[in-house]
């Protein structure tokens, strides 16, 4: 929703969110893919890129979403040429108490995370009907 939230994970390492989220919220999330991007080595092969970035979601105890954050993009003649961002709303769950969040990128080297030094990112959210 437009008006909504959004968190924003910088390449400053720095995040912040525009308001507390609530149950019930669409959450727009924005993500400096080089926070992951500068970590990792071998992001072309023969011409092409292969690299790509995901952020894993959790609602309390259940589930990981596992949402890409990169689209391959096609130049002329259909050859791939260059990796995307992508912006994406996440709508949360109407009794959701607490988000947790990491990002994964991906490319010929080893995987590479940005998690809170291996804490995952914490977010309580507030109830729906909250004031």
């Amino acid at each position: 929703a437009a008006d909504g939230p959004t968190l924003v994970f910088n390449d400053g390492w720095e995040e912040t969110a525009s308001r507390p989220l609530r149950a019930g919220d669409t959450v727009r999330v924005l993500f400096d893919v080089d926070r992951v991007k500068q970590q990792m080595s071998g992001t072309w092969h023969t011409g092409v890129p292969v690299w790509s970035v995901a952020a894993k979601f959790v609602f309390d105890s259940g589930p990981t979403l596992d949402i890409p954050l990169t689209l391959p993009e096609r130049g002329q003649y259909g050859v791939w040429r260059e990796i995307r961002p992508i912006e994406i709303a996440l709508p949360i769950p109407a009794d959701a108490r607490r988000l947790t969040v990491w990002f994964q990128g991906n490319a010929m080297s080893p995987t590479v995370y940005d998690s809170d030094f291996g804490n995952n990112y914490q977010i309580d959210l507030l109830p729906k009907d909250a004031p």
